[in-house]
Parts: structure tokens; sequence; C-alpha cells
């Protein structure tokens, strides 16, 4: 009995420290929120965001809110640079298309704690099993997350921010980030539940399609838009047609007007009247 009571008074403890903790955090969130809206946005920022064609292309009415989301989201990260030092230029291009996402639906990292950037990609080894055979492969990444953590290779995020075509590095992982939120990256991000049905019915009724032209190779049509890797799984379809949604929204509505009006949905945001005038070279 007195070492059952023991215990307790440890665990009460333990979760006693885990609410001290906690409230600490959410203390010092608060007060930086206070700070930020009181502040204006570094003109230096400001310069980094002009040399963007997206920024360019925003409406003035979306602008304050971009600018306080990015600052919170610039503080309250870690930056990590791998074998490169992290610049004002990194961090704030990472942060405004990581903001962008979350622009129209008012969503947060919350779960993200780090960003690391590398300055080219990055190889690692993978184990591949075809047919219960394994084998070890080396694979050329620009970016990566888990949820918790983001990896983009500046190399790949500085030149892809700076057009608006198809794929972004940038885009591409924190899509991810925001399907790590719903617990796994399995394509269907947090949501209403009552949407989650038609979610389901338009976006991987057409991911299957991507997925059999990939291990086919052929007879893409109107398909090659979406490319082979997002094929690989649910949540690369979710992530790439996240790219196509921000970056070429005008052939996703075209061409797949049902996965537009998804994304469209959760994300609240409508890129295709967004970038209208816009160029894409």
């Amino acid at each position: 009995m007195p070492y059952q009571l023991l215990l307790i008074q440890v665990l009460l403890g333990f979760l006693g420290l885990f609410l001290f903790y906690q409230t600490l955090l959410y203390t010092k969130h608060i007060l930086l929120v206070k700070r930020l809206q009181k502040q204006p946005l570094p003109k230096r920022y400001e310069e980094i965001l002009r040399s963007l064609p997206y920024y360019r292309s925003l409406p003035e009415k979306l602008l304050p809110k971009l600018h306080f989301e990015m600052m919170l989201f610039i503080n309250e990260k870690e930056w990590i640079g791998a074998h490169t030092e992290v610049t004002e230029r990194m961090k704030v291009t990472v942060a405004f298309f990581a903001c962008l996402l979350t622009l129209g639906n008012g969503r947060r990292y919350d779960n993200l704690q780090t960003i690391y950037i590398y300055p080219y990609e990055y190889i690692i080894d993978e184990i591949k099993s075809y047919g219960g055979v394994h084998t070890l492969q080396k694979q050329v990444l620009q970016g990566q997350s888990d949820g918790s953590a983001v990896i983009v290779s500046w190399h790949s995020g500085k030149k892809q921010a700076l057009q608006l075509r198809d794929h972004n590095v940038i885009i591409h992982e924190f899509a991810h980030e925001l399907d790590f939120a719903s617990g796994a990256a399995d394509g269907v991000p947090p949501m209403e539940h009552s949407l989650y049905d038609a979610w389901a019915k338009d976006m991987f009724s057409v991911y299957d399609k991507v997925r059999k032209k990939r291990f086919a190779n052929r007879f893409w049509g109107r398909y090659k838009l979406f490319g082979a890797y997002a094929g690989v799984s649910e949540a690369e379809f979710f992530a790439v047609a996240t790219e196509l949604f921000f970056q070429n929204p005008r052939a996703l509505h075209r061409k797949f007007p049902k996965i537009y009006k998804e994304l469209r949905r959760f994300y609240k945001l409508d890129p295709d009247k967004l970038l209208q005038g816009a160029s894409r070279e």
C-alpha cells in the first residue's frame, strides 16, 4: 500500500511539472503574440518578400494577417543550418510559403518545432522491397518532414520560390506537416467529419488513377500534370496536389475541378483568382 501511494505521489508530481511547463509555454506564446501585434513588419523582411513573385500577386487586404503569422512563425520555431548559416532570407522565404498555406483556414503548425536548412539536395539510404527482395538504395531529396521537423534544401527552395512553376519543395513539405496534424500523413489533413466522404471520393479516385499510371508509365493524358511522384502514396498525392493548387491553380482547376474544389474548401483560398494576371515565367 505505501508503495502504491508513493507511486501516485510521483505521478502527480510529474503531472504537476508537465502542467507547469505547459503554462510557461502558453504564457510565453501569449506575450509574444501581444508584442508582435504592435510590431510592424521589418523593412528588410518586406524587401525579401518583394522579390517573390507570389507575394507580389497577393491582394493588399491579406498582407497584415500574413505578416503577423510569418513573424510569429519565425520567432517560435527553431532554425538550424546543416553545413550552412541560416539567413534572414531563408527564414522569410520558408515562413512565407508555410504561412501562405494557412492564411485562409487559420491553422498553425503547433506540433512543428524545428526547421533544418540544407545548402543543397541531400542523399539518404532507403530500403526498398520488391516481391520480398529487400535492397538498399540511395535517394536524393529536396526536403523531408515528420510532423515535428521539416528539412528544406535551400538550393531547390530558393530557385522554386522565385518562379511560379508546378513544383515548390517548401509548399510540399508544409503540406505534409498539415497532413501530420491529423495524426498520420495519410493524405487526409484535419477537417470536419462531414467533409471526409467527399474528400476521399474526389481525391483518392484521382490518386488511384495516378498510381496506376505511375506503374504503367504510359498513356498519362491529363494525369501527367501530377507526375509520377504523386502516385507513391496518398500523402505524396496530397502534397503534390497542394503544390499545383498554389503554384499552377489554373491548370489544376481546368483539368481536375473536383480536386481544386476540395483543396479550395480545405485551404479556404482561391489561388486561381489570386494569381490572375501573374506571370508564370
